[in-house]
């Protein structure tokens, strides 16, 4: 039975009614009736059709009676359809990076020429606010209206680039203009104008960051990951960002850019040349992606036995688990704002007990809670449960999407543990070369990125035969996140910015037996 609310798109004053059923029912000996009171639950569902749609991939279908410790790993995709009709208005924010190494390549001028096409591209009820940055930021427009475009346009045409920062050598001369980038100031203010007070969050508007720059920041690791910590605070609280690069070869960070393009949510151009402006006006478009769902957090909940011993996905790789336990019964996840046309993913690691009987059994239940476009909230969850076997019985052969998922995190996390440990041996400023001594940390760093690039060639291989065999792995898109991965290490370390580069070799490493002529470094 199903008891539906049509024509409003209000809520009924009760969420819970009563509702008395006639029930009809005809016997031989004539027509009788009875009358049920049923208890419906009446669930309200706005218009639009926001609903969040939640799947689960388990790794392991079944498992033998008792089996002791066995690894589950469940995949969740959140999708959420796409919607008709016309976009959402727009609150959109634009971070332009105007330091000295944007002069370059004329990058700025080309940033300039795609800003001037989303500035004519606005609607009467969309609102746009730009903010520079270089060693500090400066809100150049707040929220301007259609109306405003000319006043954008000659704000925008008037940034040059710039420094805060000017030296004088030791020796004399004249002041110098140093490079300096602070693309987190940028961000905040980014932050505080879709989010932040004055202005309250609202669902009927989709709000966004767009951030231009080529990513040449100084800091090393620590302050990127401050950055893409800030992007995802910002998805959290309901607005994505979305980045566009610029500059050529290794002249803009792209590792940087790209991360910060994925924990925001948004999108990724890489601007190379005024032809690609399209794109850039395609991806600011109000129609491009909706957020019909925000503060969506998923609670989980191990049972019989079972035990949550990670998750990943959700979060920055690097430093999404802060917990005080190594494995939990329940864990709430945050999964912050979804977008349409993109599905998320989240990957939950378990430890099943060894079960003594043989039937199914429930080993986790999931509940994820969202705020919908008009502002309810709305929940949906469900038990998961995995078969128990006879000892010896044939088991189901374990997903392969959800082991290459898995082995996927791991790479990622594995470089950037690669990228911290450059970061403090520089930091350190040890000698760049060598074998003995300090030296020999940059010597164990080179050999770490070329087994990493040796680990996402044969994983891209692998997952690029998978997914032409099975749809499900297709889906997932793993090769092709490898193959981009694989070309960004190409550039990262010393000693490596070609694929046949020549790398050090720490004395006592397993590679000094077969390593070809020509290695610079190599200790005897």
């Amino acid at each position: 039975l199903s008891y539906g609310v049509q024509g409003s798109c209000h809520p009924p004053s009760r969420p819970y009614e009563d509702v008395a059923l006639a029930v009809v029912v005809n016997s031989k000996h004539g027509m009788r009736f009875c009358s049920v009171l049923l208890h419906l639950a009446c669930i309200w569902h706005p218009c639009g059709g926001d609903v969040v749609s939640v799947s689960t991939r388990q790794l392991l279908a079944g498992v033998a009676s008792g089996s002791e410790d066995q690894q589950q790993l469940v995949l969740f995709t959140f999708d959420v359809p796409g919607a008709e009709g016309d976009a959402p208005p727009q609150d959109l924010v634009i971070v332009l990076d105007i330091s000295l190494s944007m002069a370059e390549q004329g990058k700025l001028q080309i940033a300039k020429t795609a800003i001037s096409k989303i500035i004519a591209d606005l609607r009467s009820q969309d609102r746009l606010s730009l903010v520079s940055v270089h060693g500090t930021a400066r809100i150049e427009v707040e929220r301007a209206d259609r109306a405003r475009q000319g006043q954008l346009l000659s704000i925008l045409q008037g940034l040059e680039a710039s420094s805060t920062v000017s030296r004088r050598s030791v020796s004399g001369g004249e002041l110098q203009a140093q490079e300096t980038t602070d693309l987190m100031v940028g961000l905040s203010l980014a932050k505080q104008l879709l989010v932040g007070p004055p202005t309250p969050p609202s669902g009927f508007s989709t709000r966004r960051a767009m951030l231009f720059s080529d990513g040449k920041i100084h800091g090393g690791m620590t302050e990127a990951f401050t950055l893409l910590e800030e992007v995802e605070r910002l998805q959290l609280e309901g607005a994505l960002t979305s980045v566009v690069a610029l500059g050529q070869g290794s002249d803009y960070g792209r590792w940087l850019l790209e991360s910060a393009a994925e924990a925001g949510r948004g999108g990724f151009v890489h601007l190379t040349n005024t032809q690609l402006v399209s794109q850039v006006r395609s991806m600011a478009a109000p129609s491009y992606f909706r957020t019909p769902v925000h503060s969506a957090e998923l609670t989980l909940a191990a049972e019989r036995g079972a035990e949550i011993r990670e998750t990943c996905g959700h979060r920055r790789r690097g430093q999404h688990r802060r917990r005080t336990a190594v494995s939990l019964t329940d864990e709430t996840v945050p999964i912050g704002t979804l977008r349409t046309g993109k599905p998320q993913r989240l990957l939950v690691s378990l430890t099943l007990p060894a079960y003594r009987y043989y039937d199914s059994s429930g080993f986790l239940a999931y509940q994820l809670r969202y705020t919908n476009s008009s502002a309810l909230d709305s929940q949906t969850g469900a038990q998961l449960r995995i078969s128990v076997l006879l000892p010896g019985a044939a088991q189901a052969v374990p997903d392969l999407g959800v082991s290459l998922y898995h082995r996927w995190q791991q790479l990622l996390l594995l470089q950037e543990g690669i990228r911290g440990d450059e970061e403090e041996a520089d930091a350190a400023e040890l000698p760049a070369s060598g074998t003995r001594g300090k030296g020999s940390r940059w010597a164990r760093l080179s050999e770490s990125w070329h087994n990493l690039r040796q680990q996402l060639d044969s994983f891209a291989g692998e997952a690029a035969r998978a997914q032409r065999q099975l749809p499900t792995v297709e889906s997932l898109q793993l090769a092709q996140k490898a193959w981009a991965a694989l070309e960004m290490t190409r550039t990262a370390g010393r000693g490596s910015l070609r694929p046949n580069a020549s790398f050090s070799i720490c004395e006592g490493a397993a590679l000094q037996q077969s390593a070809p002529q020509g290695i610079q470094g190599l200790g005897f």
